[in-house]
């Protein structure tokens, strides 16, 4: 707009060339000196075409791992199917990335076999390869000292390549400390997929992409016709991308689910909330079960129902209101997960709202069971 206003006062000659117009005029030369800003234009899906999976693509048998004289995991079984995006989760140091390693053969388990397809490709990209070189140019980034990239049955350029990813001549030799954030992003994209493979294995991709990018490479995983294994943090991300979970949760154990991480995580409260209610049943032994020469004894020596002490009645009093509390910090933040805008105006709190929400369910879970037990007490009371 001020160029376009500054031209049409230019091209009227100004007659008087008083100090005012002089400097009005080497203002607007300035200015119209001056590059172009970057324009930012929208990464298409490029991820190359992989080759023909066979039946057998990776199968694990009875593994476990001990490393330090600690067991990561054991006695786990799982075959990735041709067409599973499957999402690796759980917290840190529970044998995630060692799992991965294991089964592209950088490490050895410690008990059980892998069986890897004849037709398996890898494409395992660590979070090492998603650092750039700020003082490398574009091509060098890509390059790595090769000129070819393997797409499909073809060879490209690493010219050619880099120009799916849109960047053109004069942007492919520029260094990359020079780059806006749109193309650094879609570098990091080009080096991840340049390898190609029928199985993308992919160690916390959303660590260092940011969300444009990120966004297209969670359309360019579901459309890819081969397997895929991530492991990440980002709720939503698994939420999008994968057909299947497996959770590293703790004690040697990797669960297998169906489907996406919070369908995995309803299955996981229901199974805890069934094994408390079986747990109290078996405890409520009834008195027609015990041996009869000890029911007269048994008799006399159980207890009468007590009443609340002063302290239960207050918790009881205000427990409601705080698993009310909680449930409505749930509906809040999982209605904040589901707005279409939320990770173009929450991205960066994304992280800490999944642990928000994951502690508001525990808590109302644990208030639930305390609720019960003290509600119980009182009508064993209020009966006897």
């Amino acid at each position: 707009m001020f160029l376009k206003k500054e031209l049409a006062w230019v091209r009227q000659g100004p007659r008087a060339q008083r100090t005012k117009q002089k400097d009005r005029f080497e203002r607007y030369y300035e200015v119209a000196a001056q590059d172009g800003p970057v324009i930012e234009e929208d990464v298409e899906l490029c991820i190359p075409p992989p080759p023909q999976l066979g039946n057998r693509t990776v199968e694990v048998s009875n593994l476990g791992v001990e490393l330090g004289g600690r067991k990561l995991f054991s006695n786990f079984s799982f075959a990735f199917e041709n067409g599973k995006r499957v999402g690796v989760c759980g917290r840190n140091g529970l044998g995630k990335t060692t799992l991965l390693k294991i089964m592209i053969g950088q490490l050895q388990p410690t008990e059980g076999t892998v069986k890897i397809g004849q037709l398996t490709k890898f494409n395992y990209v660590d979070q090492g390869r998603l650092q750039l070189n700020e003082e490398r140019t574009v091509l060098d980034e890509v390059a790595d000292g090769t000129e070819f990239v393997q797409w499909g049955e073809a060879k490209l350029s690493v010219r050619s390549y880099l120009k799916r990813f849109l960047f053109a001549d004069d942007r492919i030799m520029t260094q990359v400390k020079k780059l806006s954030g749109g193309e650094r992003s879609r570098l990091l994209l080009a080096r991840i997929l340049k390898s190609g493979g029928n199985f993308l294995i992919l160690d916390e991709p959303t660590n260092d992409l940011d969300l444009p990018t990120l966004r297209v490479l969670e359309e360019a995983l579901i459309a890819f016709p081969g397997v895929v294994c991530v492991v990440s943090h980002d709720r939503y991300f698994l939420n999008r991308v994968c057909t299947d979970i497996l959770a590293f949760e703790g004690d040697g154990k990797i669960a297998h689910s169906v489907g996406d991480y919070d369908y995995y995580l309803e299955k996981k409260e229901k199974a805890a909330a069934a094994a408390v209610a079986a747990s109290r049943k078996s405890a409520e032994v009834p008195a027609a079960s015990k041996p009869s020469a000890l029911s007269r004894d048994a008799a006399t020596k159980t207890p009468k129902p007590r009443k609340l002490s002063f302290k239960e009645q207050r918790e009881l009093d205000g427990i409601e209101a705080q698993i009310h509390g909680l449930e409505a910090e749930v509906a809040r933040i999982e209605t904040l997960f589901a707005q279409p805008d939320f990770f173009r105006k929450n991205g960066a709190q994304a992280t800490q709202l999944t642990i928000e929400l994951e502690a508001a369910k525990e808590n109302a879970t644990k208030l639930y069971a305390r609720w019960e037990e003290l509600e119980k007490i009182r009508a064993d009371f209020a009966a006897g």
